[in-house]
């Protein structure tokens, strides 16, 4: 299941994982509320969180201020040991360096699809 803004699903893909879509492109003006549901998401996991898989599948822009919200929810996670993956980024985003999403999060979290994420985590999960 995904969980997504305003009112979306908020059951776990799998105990552990959970994927959440974001609708649209992101920006100054509606880069908190995101931030917001990604948070309490986080917090409010049970089980508790190994993976956050963000699906940006709609994202066709991210400007500087968004890009700083990521950085800030990237960091977040990483303390709490929540790994970030990023799943179907379009290819335009993708070859945009200018907010050089990569060197913000490192190249080993883009998925290219959602069952690539699971299957990773699954992989990984028996693993560990």
């Amino acid at each position: 299941m995904l969980a997504g803004p305003a009112g979306g699903k908020q059951a776990q893909a799998l105990p552990g994982l959970i994927v959440y879509r974001l609708n649209h492109s992101m920006y100054h003006a509606n880069s908190q509320q995101p931030s917001e549901e990604i948070l309490n998401l986080v917090n409010t996991a049970d089980p508790l969180l190994r993976w956050f898989c963000m699906d940006a599948s709609a994202v066709d822009d991210v400007d500087y201020s968004a890009a700083e919200t990521l950085r800030s929810i990237y960091g977040i996670l990483k303390e709490k040991d929540i790994r970030l993956v990023v799943a179907q980024v379009l290819d335009d985003v993708k070859a945009e360096s200018r907010y050089e999403l990569s060197r913000l999060f490192g190249a080993d979290v883009f998925y290219d699809t959602l069952e690539d994420v699971v299957k990773d985590y699954r992989k990984q999960r028996e693993a560990g």
